[in-house]
């Protein structure tokens, strides 16, 4: 019997996640154990960054909107659950040994960051975010506000504009390497 827990503070979206799981396991006969869990505390230790997340077996499945019914019906009917963490360890189960990065970046798990996944969501606002610090950093330049010539802080949102962007067309993001070896706990693609 598959343990689900819908992580979320109970907005729409964590109702309808819910609803829609509790619905589907009744519509396919499966027997599951449903719980909703609203605290912040709780749902911060599985490092979901965005709700509603989803987590099967204790591993994180899905985070961040309501999931389509395709992938619910796949999570309760298959033998194990996929699920993709940031830094490749994609895992078909909590105990089983994780996939390749490259199962990650090519969005066989989930993920909808990489140009290589059809640019979905999560890499457009990435590209965006990144493409206006830089368009910003670029007009403060051209009214003569700041002189990209001279040694500045304004470079450190340049930098930060500049990771967003090739992070939403390759999906290898710098600080999450450096967030790994400080031990942080991996969430969702």
């Amino acid at each position: 019997m598959l343990e689900i827990k819908v992580l979320g503070t109970g907005c729409a979206n964590c109702k309808n996640t819910f609803a829609l799981i509790e619905r589907t396991a009744k519509d396919l006969g499966v027997t599951i154990t449903l719980a909703k869990v609203e605290a912040i505390e709780e749902i911060m230790q599985y490092g979901v960054a965005t709700t509603p997340a989803v987590v099967i077996d204790g591993v994180v499945v899905h985070s961040g909107g309501v999931p389509s019914t395709h992938a619910v019906r796949k999570w309760l009917t298959s033998d194990t659950t996929d699920a993709c963490c940031s830094g490749g360890n994609c895992a078909t189960s909590a105990t089983q040994a994780p996939k390749t990065e490259s199962s990650c970046s090519t969005g066989a798990c989930g993920t909808d960051v990489g140009a290589n996944n059809g640019m979905g969501v999560g890499a457009l606002i990435n590209l965006l975010a990144g493409s206006m610090i830089l368009l910003g950093f670029v007009l403060a330049h051209l009214t003569g506000q700041v002189d990209m010539l001279s040694v500045s802080w304004l470079w450190l949102p340049a930098f930060v504009g500049l990771n967003l962007i090739q992070f939403a067309f390759s999906g290898f993001c710098p600080a999450k390497s450096f967030f790994e070896k400080l031990g942080v706990k991996k969430s969702c693609c």
